[in-house]
């Protein structure tokens, strides 16, 4: 329920503060639990691998959630 608090914004603010929402968790993911999305990629190859070529995922899990316009990691 954050809509209350921002009764004044105008939908470029409202936007800026969904990306800033869906961004935040991310940069927290990526900077401080590098290893273990590095492992969930892993495991992620390795499914795709089993899957047949027509249904697999040219990007691997990492470079999926960079490759989201509002995930842009701070490296």
């Amino acid at each position: 329920m954050i809509e209350p608090e921002m009764a004044f914004y105008d939908i470029h603010d409202n936007m800026q503060l969904a990306t800033d929402l869906l961004r935040a968790p991310g940069d927290v993911c990526y900077s401080n639990c590098a290893e273990d999305l590095e492992f969930l990629d892993k495991r992620a190859r390795e499914e795709e691998a089993g899957k047949p070529q027509d249904q697999r995922s040219e990007l691997g899990l990492i470079d999926r959630l960079k490759f989201e316009p509002a995930m842009n990691f701070k490296n």
